[in-house]
């Protein structure tokens, strides 16, 4: 796509192709003077809508921290539920945490 000169970056989105057993992981990041502003949920909508539609897909599932109220309120607002604690909740550093309690999965109902 053509992006203006003057175009700024706020943030990123993303999801994993479906792996073999259907699974994809999806994500999103704004910055933060773009916070609150619903384009993480604009934007996660339209990304998590493409993967959603592929045939292939069995399961979307996104990570998040327990206290990233924000990002829960995204995930929420898609229709995600919460499913508990993540299995990765011992791999997150310390340095993503920031203190914000355990590393939790979400997983869009099909």
């Amino acid at each position: 796509g053509v992006v203006a000169p003057d175009a700024t970056l706020i943030g990123s989105t993303g999801a994993s192709p479906p792996d073999a057993l259907g699974r994809s992981l999806g994500g999103y990041s704004i910055l933060p003077a773009f916070e609150g502003l619903g384009f993480a949920t604009e934007a996660a909508r339209a990304v998590f809508g493409w993967v959603a539609a592929q045939p292939s897909l069995r399961c979307l599932e996104a990570t998040t921290f327990e206290q990233h109220y924000a990002s829960r309120r995204v995930l929420e607002k898609l229709g995600f539920q919460l499913v508990g604690v993540s299995p990765n909740d011992a791999d997150a550093a310390e340095s993503d945490r920031q203190g914000r309690g355990a590393l939790i999965l979400y997983r869009l109902p099909r």
